[in-house]
């Protein structure tokens, strides 16, 4: 099909609007210069609009892992940069120290309990093996009848105690031993509970978040503070559930967010739609927003990004080619009608009447 229609340029419209032949008599109007567009087929690029804020990729989260206590320091601040492992918050340590030296008294204690069982088991096994030559001899003896039967059945009894001694003595000295075992079990249960009064960043990454304060109590599994894991910030929006068949992973995005505008792409379109909004969400990668290599690999530094989790954004998101027939955004008006706006053209025909 081929479109010969011309279509002219808006600001020329009022001017057309009634163009013909004047009536008779009546002078001419003044001849108008006018510029012209041929209608063709064309591709446009199709946008949606995004509204959002900016997120964490991941979080990981400082927390309570012991039984809690006041807070002495919090030597970061939201914004800073952390690396894995490194001290973010200290407790109070006074109870666990105090039980650390109880349990350093009760070990002392209980090795000199062994101490006591062992050579208990020394001398009584000494007294059983005399007892037991004893006996030996009186047996000798006793073939050839040169002693009572009485008197080796009392050696024999002596024996029998002194062994029965031994036994009592060994079972002492496993008691201690077992106490001994029970104590190292609790030495290391304090010295966790004094590690766990020194609150550690789980990951690299930048504090979004800090609710703890010095002096606030807190309890097991308290958070203390949030950080996006590696600095990574991504943008999260939500659109209506009718364009979402049309977003593709990878389509790109513009974004205009606190730091100017920036470029990225769709990493995530989730597959559920809320029921009462009906709109989808989906993430936005942004591009160069990651800091994990100084996280990992310096000093404790303050963020120099401007890119705040939480904070809102907007942009579009390009959704692809549409085909038709193509004219010059500035050719059109929209005109205000009963039922609300409608887009109008003066278009020129074959005969060189612009008609509306």
């Amino acid at each position: 099909m081929r479109f010969c229609q011309r279509i002219i340029a808006v600001g020329l419209l009022a001017s057309l609007v009634g163009c013909g032949k004047p009536p008779d008599g009546a002078s001419a109007a003044p001849a108008l210069t006018v510029t012209v567009a041929t209608v063709a087929m064309g591709s446009v690029e199709r946008w949606a609009s995004l509204i959002g804020t900016l997120e964490a990729r991941d979080e990981a989260v400082a927390s309570v892992d012991g039984a809690g206590g006041r807070i002495l320091a919090l030597p970061v601040e939201v914004g800073a940069v952390v690396r894995a492992g490194q001290e973010v918050a200290v407790l109070d340590d006074a109870n666990a120290r105090l039980r650390q030296a109880q349990q350093v008294a009760e070990v002392a204690r209980a090795q000199a309990t062994r101490a006591q069982a062992a050579a208990q088991v020394a001398e009584t096994e000494v007294t059983a093996t005399e007892a037991k030559q004893s006996v030996e001899r009186l047996e000798g003896l006793a073939a050839s009848q040169s002693i009572a039967a009485e008197t080796l059945g009392a050696k024999r009894a002596m024996q029998a105690a002194a062994q029965a001694r031994v036994t009592a003595a060994i079972a002492g000295l496993a008691g201690a031993d077992a106490e001994l075992t029970r104590l190292a079990t609790v030495g290391q249960e304090v010295a966790l509970a004094l590690t766990r009064t020194r609150i550690t960043a789980p990951a690299a990454g930048i504090v979004s978040a800090r609710p703890a304060r010095v002096g606030q109590v807190v309890n097991p599994g308290d958070v203390l503070m949030s950080i996006a894991v590696d600095g990574v910030i991504e943008f999260a929006a939500e659109v209506p559930e009718e364009l979402l068949p049309q977003i593709s992973l990878g389509a790109p995005v513009e974004l205009v967010a606190e730091g100017g505008i920036r470029r990225g792409s769709v990493r995530r379109i989730d597959p559920a739609v809320d029921r009462m909004s009906r709109l989808g969400s989906l993430r936005v990668t942004l591009s160069s927003s990651s800091k994990a290599a100084e996280a990992k690999d310096s000093e404790m530094t303050t963020a120099s990004s401007t890119e705040r989790v939480g904070s809102s954004a907007h942009g579009r998101l390009r959704l692809g080619l549409a085909n038709g027939l193509c004219v010059p955004l500035s050719s059109l008006i929209r005109e205000g009608v009963r039922d609300g706006k409608k887009t109008l053209a003066v278009v020129v025909g074959a005969d060189g009447i612009a008609q509306r």
